[in-house]
């Protein structure tokens, strides 16, 4: 299969990136002490569900869009407790085209689920603006390439 990513137990960002002909999980957060922020991201062509939080974990996704996706977000549990994940997809600042606006987990809808806010600061482009920039640039080489210095 073609995961993309599993975040257990940790914090993350994931901003600017193009998820493309991937199976699912991009990412899936896993566990009570996992945080994930999720901004300014591509996610085409996603096979199952695209991104996902379960036992416990806390994921926010903004100003991010999905297209060709079979389910945009996943709520589940884990096999060894009922505690769900948590996701909240902030309202209004995300694109789903193409039919892809399914949520798995709680009532059907966008999840607002109560998550951490990030305490740093970042700069969020609509989610309009930030699909052009993340496929534009994206690929190794690509114009946001930078040096790796030792």
């Amino acid at each position: 299969e073609r995961w993309t990513l599993t975040i257990q137990d940790a914090e993350a960002t994931v901003h600017h990136t193009r998820f493309y002909q991937v199976s699912t999980r991009a990412p899936l957060a896993e566990g009570e002490t996992a945080r994930v922020h999720l901004y300014n991201n591509a996610y085409t062509n996603v096979t199952d569900w695209t991104v996902g939080a379960a036992c416990s974990a806390q994921l926010r996704l903004e100003g991010s869009g999905c297209e060709h996706v079979a389910v945009a977000t996943r709520l589940s549990t884990c096999g060894d407790s009922e505690e769900r994940g948590l996701i909240n997809a902030v309202d209004g600042g995300n694109v789903y085209r193409d039919g892809t606006a399914t949520h798995v987990g709680a009532d059907g809808s966008e999840p607002g689920d109560d998550v951490f806010v990030p305490d740093y600061a970042y700069d969020l482009e609509s989610a309009t603006d930030a699909w052009s920039r993340a496929i534009l640039r994206a690929g190794a080489g690509g114009p946001w390439a930078v040096p790796l210095s030792l």
